[in-house]
């Protein structure tokens, strides 16, 4: 464990130096060497790594090819044998969830540590494609989890990272919405079919940015201001006691019912501030999962937490735990194929269906051959949900 603390304290001094030097000089820090800018990895050149834990790293993670046979001694040339600093915090995602279940040795608490130095290291280089996200604290678009190198998604999301749970989020949201208002869907759709006439339905939903479907993900949970004020009600602004907790606690069950399910848990009891709290509740959110706590704890802890004994930030947890409800809520939602044959049509677009009945007799009386596109327009929704509607019915 003191080996895990002198690791964390000697990162933060050399990020220090590094954020000195980029003021004094003027030049941006990269995660490589760049003319004009200071190169992150000259400060972790002598900050030796521990041998134990690079043996069982490079037991599950082998690395890049050109580094294959070099040695690896210290921090800098541990990042240079994951190919950078951001592969390294890939390859460390996936070692870390390998061993999650055994982080109670000396090995892994310092893992652990390195993993949140990595975080903080890459957190001082130039990343000018996040300045404009406006968000005080971005989120996922999909889910509560922070941003992962990128504006929009986490690791867990990321459409090139993680194609799989990319694509199974996003028709997950969909499917979700289409169920709770198609009419919605439909329209939204047909305004972007005006500005890509060319594209099918499938083509278009893969043109709906992604701040759209940010906005969608928060439909699936009760806004944040009712609980806000409820909270102020009760006097919990101040954070110091056990029964204070309780309360919190008690005002989440009624808002966020599946975020209370995994926060009601003696963990949080034991908390003594509101940082510790906060830390806790990302815990528990997802208890086989500790990297993101670890990311939380990474991201200028200080900076965003702010803590204030009689103002902490509530709000932050709060749109976590409001993100929480929405993505347990879309992911709960059965996804049901359609109708097995025999089976009697559901009542719900009866009177769609009907119309597309009548359409699909007009054209093949006329000896036409069936057109969704053109019973999409005349119905005025999307040439898919005239897909699905028409499997339903002759399927």
């Amino acid at each position: 464990m003191e080996r895990s603390f002198k690791l964390e304290e000697e990162i933060a001094t050399r990020i220090k130096e590094l954020n000195s030097r980029s003021k004094s000089s003027g030049q941006k820090i990269s995660a490589k060497p760049l003319k004009g800018y200071i190169c992150a990895l000259e400060v972790l050149e002598d900050v030796d790594l521990y041998c134990n834990f690079y043996e069982d790293f490079k037991s599950l993670i082998k690395p890049i090819k050109t580094h294959s046979h070099k040695k690896v001694l210290t921090i800098s040339d541990f990042i240079r044998s994951n190919g950078g600093i951001n592969k390294s915090i890939r390859m460390f995602t996936i070692y870390l969830k390998k061993r999650n279940r055994e982080l109670d040795n000396s090995v892994l608490l310092y893992a652990d540590s390195l993993y949140k130095s990595l975080i903080s290291i890459r957190g001082t280089t130039s990343r000018g494609h996040l300045k404009a996200f406006k968000l005080i604290f971005p989120y996922c678009t999909f889910c509560w989890r922070l941003i992962d190198y990128s504006r929009y998604y986490c690791e867990f999301h990321h459409p090139t990272g993680n194609q799989s749970s990319y694509y199974h989020a996003k028709a997950a949201l969909t499917s979700a919405l289409l169920a709770r208002d198609p009419n919605h869907f439909d329209n939204f759709t047909i305004q972007l079919s005006k500005k890509y006439p060319s594209l099918n339905n499938k083509q278009l939903i893969n043109k709906i940015p992604p701040q759209q479907f940010n906005k969608w993900t928060l439909l699936f949970a009760p806004p944040l201001i009712p609980v806000i004020k409820e909270l102020k009600s009760n006097n919990l602004a101040i954070f110091s006691t056990p029964k204070v907790i309780k309360n919190f606690i008690e005002v989440l069950s009624k808002h966020y019912p599946k975020a209370h399910k995994q926060l009601n848990n003696e963990l949080l009891m034991g908390s003594k501030t509101w940082q510790e709290f906060v830390l806790n509740c990302i815990h528990l959110l997802d208890p086989y999962d500790s990297l993101e706590k670890s990311v939380w704890e990474a991201k200028d802890l200080k900076k965003w937490m702010a803590p204030d004994d009689k103002d902490p930030q509530v709000s932050i947890l709060l749109v976590v735990l409001q993100r929480y409800e929405a993505f347990k809520n879309i992911h709960a939602l059965p996804r049901p194929r359609g109708p097995k044959k025999g089976d009697d049509i559901p009542s719900k677009n009866n009177e769609l269906r009907d119309k597309i009945r009548l359409l699909v007799t007009q054209q093949t009386d006329a000896g036409l051959k069936i057109n969704k596109a053109a019973i999409g327009r005349e119905l005025n929704i999307s040439r898919e949900r005239v897909r699905v509607l028409f499997n339903e019915i002759y399927n």
